[in-house]
């Protein structure tokens, strides 16, 4: 659970590491486990997976065991030396969540003055290694006007941009983050901004004749 950012939408109910979490011995038998069951690929994720001191042995661990490596990261902690490490395990995908293309809009979003220049210094770092990477944005009632930006500010690092319209409760079933949930004429908007030639093949199918 532990995060260094505190987003207003986020599912996490707390944002910090419980004292319950798993150990690195811990981590290392499950790892251990999957990888004996046959099982190809690993996703990190958390909170934010980087905020775990051990996080570096985790990963090599995963590595040696001849798992495929995913990661979920905010970015805001992506240094050059946490690249080299990356680079190190041959991690497949890297997501990246963006949350405004704006300091206004990011940091209304995650609640944490200073995390938009961190997250835009950890875009340019994972551009620069060349890494595998996925940009998706959670949008909501805050960001939805800076989708374009979003996509733009991504595709000029040569990343691939995705977005997400769904905003859930936290996993405690708290309901405060369905707030910032868009409504859904909205929703269809949006995709039909983004996504046209998905609403141009159902209205051709629903034009056709039946057979």
């Amino acid at each position: 659970y532990g995060c260094n950012l505190r987003c207003v939408h986020c599912f996490n109910p707390t944002h910090r590491a419980l004292p319950q979490e798993l150990t690195t011995a811990e981590v290392f038998s499950l790892l251990n486990q999957i990888a004996d069951l046959g099982v190809l690929t690993v996703t990190f994720t958390g909170g934010e997976p980087s905020v775990r001191p051990d996080i570096g042995e985790i990963l090599r661990h995963a590595r040696r065991k001849g798992l495929m490596i995913q990661l979920m990261t905010n970015v805001t902690r992506i240094t050059t030396s946490f690249t080299d490490l990356l680079l190190e395990v041959g991690v497949s995908q890297i997501n990246v969540s963006i949350y405004g293309a704006t300091e206004a809009v990011y940091e209304r979003m995650t609640a944490v003055s200073g995390s938009y220049r961190q997250f835009r210094q950890g875009m340019l770092n994972l551009a620069a290694a060349a890494l595998p990477v996925v940009v998706r944005m959670p949008v909501t009632t805050i960001n939805c006007e800076e989708i374009q930006a979003c996509r733009q500010l991504v595709e000029s690092l040569h990343m691939k941009f995705q977005y997400c319209l769904e905003i859930m409760t936290t996993i405690t079933g708290d309901r405060t983050p369905l707030q910032y949930r868009l409504a859904p004429e909205e929703k269809v908007r949006i995709d039909q901004e983004l996504l046209p030639h998905r609403w141009t093949d159902v209205q051709e199918a629903s034009c056709s004749p039946q057979q």
